[in-house]
């Protein structure tokens, strides 16, 4: 039971971010505008995810949603790039670990 809550929290926190700036959001510039059943979904996949992640990891996932989905002049502000912070937010998803390896060879 608390898996679920805890996903379900994730996902909400997941898609305010997501749902912030539609025109121009990281799906938008990936080609996804106005695709919102796509979008709902890739965030579903997110959310299930990170989940059985630690706590520090979401809040950096969602903290760098937030910063890859805010309007170009933001991230410029810092003189950094929309798309660096939407790779570093990917990273943990496709983190793998040493007893993952294991299990494969």
């Amino acid at each position: 039971m608390m898996h679920i809550i805890r996903t379900v929290i994730v996902f909400i926190l997941l898609s305010v971010t997501m749902f912030i700036n539609q025109e121009d959001n990281l799906f938008a510039r990936l080609g996804m505008q106005g695709n919102y059943v796509a979008l709902i979904a890739l965030i579903f996949l997110f959310a299930l995810l990170l989940s059985n992640r630690s706590f520090h990891i979401v809040a950096m996932a969602a903290l760098l949603s937030l910063a890859a989905n805010m309007p170009a002049e933001f991230s410029l502000n810092f003189g950094l790039d929309r798309d660096l912070f939407s790779g570093f937010m990917v990273a943990p998803f496709i983190e793998y670990h040493e007893d993952t390896l294991s299990k494969l060879g």
